[in-house]
């Protein structure tokens, strides 16, 4: 009776694990979705396994001009993804203030960068196993 209720307290805390990876950078992603749909300057990197030719990794990149609103967007979506993610770093922007400019979560990171002529990118990494 005890060693089935750790495993299945162990299945729990693996299904808990897994679904939060699913949902912990949900905002940003939501964002770079909306820009596919958008006419934001966005381009798409995707690298293969040569052995399968299967994608390995994918890179989004989004350059985004004149739209303040949108960098905003951006910057409140990270910090709401930054408390799921397992590695942070924050840059001080133009403005004085410090964002969370690199957030990783167990295989898909986020960049962002707000240039001082109000331009910004954001970048997208997602590595396949």
């Amino acid at each position: 009776m005890r060693t089935r209720n750790v495993l299945l307290t162990a299945a729990l805390l693996i299904a808990a694990a897994f679904a939060q990876s699913l949902y912990a950078q949900e905002n940003v992603k939501a964002i770079i979705e909306k820009c596919q749909s958008d006419s934001v300057d966005m381009a798409i990197i995707k690298e293969f396994d040569p052995a399968t030719g299967k994608t390995s990794k994918m890179i989004t990149s989004v350059h985004i001009v004149n739209d303040q609103a949108l960098v905003n967007e951006f910057i409140e979506a990270s910090k709401k993804d930054e408390g799921t993610a397992t590695k942070s770093i924050h840059r001080r922007q133009p403005d004085g203030s410090l964002i969370p400019s690199f957030i990783d979560f167990n295989g898909i990171a986020y960049n962002i960068t707000v240039h001082s002529t109000g331009t910004a990118d954001v970048s997208m990494i997602e590595k396949y196993e």
